[in-house]
């Protein structure tokens, strides 16, 4: 209830009429349109980046941008109602804010100080957040190695990551052309890309840490059934988490992005990695048929490898389980979720880096916090219980999220 409460508040935020206007590389913002070099103070200098970057290509492309009132979004399209879209925007962004109602990172350039000020931005008024709701329950050991101090020798360039201090953009292609000139538009402003650009113009769509962006492909020749709607949720959802939390463990933010498709859309519908026919009942009851996978585990605790999805393939079973275990963490101990994430992301930001002979660093492509210390943080934030609880949960009557 409090969640729909919340998506009416942000829906409500988009004035009528709103669907009129812009036209081709004109910006709309909070019911208005604006030519991207006219755009109001108030949009801030991380949507203005975003607006200038591809503003011209979305009016030689004849797609619109429009950025959502809370300016954490861009969404590029060729939408003439962008009413039904955004909204969907606009609902996955009220998701994230029940799941992550912590403090938000302002950056200096946007305050006018010398330093980021930290501030509430939770989008439920009458939700009140305990002090210091991520920390770790009591007693826990600290498993974390201490901060390392990093200068201007040992890197390539600043490693810093400022948690929501970026707009993101996402891309509703209407075509394979536009597609593919948006994969080549994003390599030659990331020559570092060109390599991956080759694997994307084979798949439907993407999301991206660096530059924060993500697309798919509505006209996408690959795919039989799918929901253009469930691939906006998914997308928005993956480029949230990488705006607050960088980089995470595969299964962990592939299975946000699942819990945000249950909850908004009440299906399932963007399964990377697998082909072939998915019949309609594979798009719903996922929680339920954890009850018969995991029957007669009570004494049999939940181990890791079933948990782990591994990048470039499909697994039934262990996508069903990643999903399953972000829904029980979000209905145990809500308030520890963003915790454990933002610890995760510190592990990952210290650990994931290649030295190279001259003493600069590199990230490792698709870092995977290892096994051993991803089940120390889970048990740190949910207790050393946690992989006997979430069978028990399963096992007793769960419920799909969203109902």
């Amino acid at each position: 209830m409090k969640l729909q409460c919340v998506v009416i508040a942000l829906v409500c935020l988009i004035p009528a009429g709103f669907a009129q206007a812009p036209k081709p590389g004109v910006v709309g913002f909070r019911g208005k349109s604006h030519e991207p070099a006219q755009l109001p103070a108030d949009v801030g200098s991380a949507a203005k980046l975003c607006v200038s970057t591809w503003a011209p290509w979305a009016k030689s492309h004849g797609y619109r941008l429009d950025l959502d009132p809370s300016r954490r979004v861009l969404l590029i399209s060729a939408k003439s109602n962008v009413d039904a879209p955004l909204g969907l925007v606009l609902k996955t962004i009220a998701l994230f804010d029940s799941l992550f109602p912590s403090a938000v990172i302002t950056p200096a350039a946007e305050t006018g100080v010398g330093a980021s000020t930290a501030k509430h931005s939770s989008a439920a008024p009458d939700d009140v957040i305990p002090e210091d709701p991520e920390s770790p329950p009591p007693g826990a050991p600290k498993t974390l190695p201490p901060e390392r101090e990093e200068t201007p020798s040992t890197v390539k360039k600043s490693a810093s990551f400022r948690p929501d201090s970026e707009t993101a953009v996402m891309f509703v292609l209407k075509n394979s052309a536009d597609y593919t000139a948006t994969l080549d538009q994003i390599a030659s402003l990331h020559p570092y890309l060109a390599e991956w650009k080759a694997a994307a113009l084979s798949q439907i769509g993407f999301a991206l840490e660096a530059p924060l962006c993500g697309a798919y492909n509505e006209a996408s020749p690959s795919q039989e059934e799918w929901s253009p709607d469930n691939e906006l949720v998914h997308r928005t959802m993956a480029l949230l988490v990488l705006r607050r939390f960088n980089a995470q463990p595969y299964w962990l933010h592939t299975g946000l992005c699942w819990y945000a498709e249950m909850a908004v859309m009440k299906s399932i519908y963007c399964m990377p990695y697998r082909d072939g026919f998915v019949s309609d009942g594979e798009h719903g009851g996922w929680i339920l048929e954890l009850n018969s996978i995991y029957s007669k585990r009570e004494k049999d605790p939940l181990r890791l490898p079933e948990l782990l999805l591994k990048r470039g393939k499909w697994d039934d079973k262990i996508s069903k389980t990643a999903l399953g275990m972000v829904d029980y963490m979000s209905k145990a101990n809500p308030r520890a979720l963003g915790g454990l994430l933002e610890e995760l992301r510190r592990f990952a930001d210290q650990n994931g880096r290649q030295t190279n002979a001259d003493g600069t660093w590199t990230r490792i492509r698709d870092y995977e916090v290892p096994e051993d210390q991803q089940k120390l943080l889970l048990e740190r934030y949910y207790g050393a219980r946690l992989l006997s609880d979430v069978i028990a949960f399963w096992t007793g009557g769960a419920i799909e999220p969203g109902k």
